[in-house]
């Protein structure tokens, strides 16, 4: 329930306070590492602003959050194991937290996995806690890494600058065609349930099978010129994934 439209819609002045607060020194300055300075704070932040978490809880899941993507990127097992630890405390203490202090499961994440009873059991707080680490990863290197090549297909594309502040009413359909061709997930793996022929290939039950995203979506079969920024197109990408398994965090 945090995650529905309608849940996160409550939230746009805030995560709009947010995206102010990053500009206004970039703006004073006349630029930026727009990474650092930009897209990497506001996608924890916006997540760490549904989570309801306090800015000293903040600002050391961040911290510690952006270490240990830091170390991943490096190859520094020993940095990013140690990171990962302190990451998964804080999340321990930050559940425990609010265990103690419950809120209300349609707007808080704790809460609703501590009254979710899948399979008809109570999810134990270390696999909520784990959630939630999980989370915060998930909610930092995809949106950091789709927000910076957005931003980075427009300072190299003035046109389309200029043509998005002429005909404003074209952001939706630029915000989706970014979305498609910088697409925040590469792909994931699936488990085949059962045997399935897919074009060419014979896929058989317990196989593993690659679903890239990415692929999917500059399919010239599906998107013509797939390679291009076009507005307005009509076809679905898969920016978000699909079906069950789509991305729990595409409203916010």
């Amino acid at each position: 329930p945090p995650f529905t439209k309608r849940r996160v819609r409550t939230l746009e002045a805030k995560v709009r306070a947010i995206v102010n607060g990053l500009l206004e020194p970039v703006l004073g300055h006349g630029g930026a590492d727009m990474v650092g300075a930009f897209t990497s704070p506001l996608s924890t932040l916006a997540f760490l602003t549904l989570l309801g978490a306090s800015d000293t809880q903040a600002d050391a899941l961040r911290e510690h959050s952006e270490r240990f993507e830091a170390a991943q990127i490096a190859e520094d097992r020993e940095t990013a194991e140690a990171e990962s630890q302190l990451l998964y405390q804080y999340c321990r203490d930050f559940v425990q937290d609010r265990l103690a202090n419950p809120g209300d499961p349609r707007s808080d994440i704790v809460a609703a996995l501590a009254t979710a009873k899948p399979d008809g059991r109570p999810i134990d707080p270390e696999v909520i806690a784990g959630s939630v680490r999980q989370m915060i990863i998930a909610a930092h290197i995809a949106p950091t890494c789709a927000l910076a090549s957005a931003l980075r297909h427009l300072a190299l594309h003035r046109d389309l600058q200029d043509t998005l502040r002429n005909q404003p009413q074209l952001i939706p359909d630029a915000l989706e065609e970014l979305l498609r061709i910088y697409t925040p997930n590469q792909g994931f793996a699936r488990t085949a349930r059962r045997d399935v022929q897919i074009g060419e290939a014979a896929i058989h039950a317990d196989d593993s099978v690659a679903l890239v995203l990415t692929s999917a979506n500059r399919d010239e079969s599906v998107f013509d010129s797939p390679d291009q920024v076009v507005f307005g197109r009509r076809q679905h990408h898969l920016g978000f994934g699909h079906g069950p398994h789509s991305c729990i965090g595409q409203h916010l």
